[in-house]
């Protein structure tokens, strides 16, 4: 599992997974990196490229991703 195999060098500080309710077998995974370079040194490790390839094979499609920059936080 990647956890597991990054364990004390990732960099990544949280991992939301949800399902579309409105769109049968829809999944989005946010994954939250304290900056983008953090963001794209995580890119670059060998067990992210090893996952990834795993759940390539059981999706139906490729994956798309997003560069998001967070606008504004707040505790509701």
């Amino acid at each position: 599992m990647w956890l597991d195999k990054t364990r004390g060098k990732r960099v990544a500080t949280r991992g939301v997974q949800t399902r579309d309710r409105d769109a049968a077998d829809t999944y989005l995974q946010i994954v939250e990196f304290p900056s983008y370079a953090d963001a794209m040194a995580n890119s670059d490790m060998p067990e992210t490229g090893e996952f990834a390839a795993q759940l390539a094979a059981v999706c139906d499609g490729p994956p798309s991703f997003r560069n998001l920059d967070v606008l504004r936080e707040q505790e509701l």
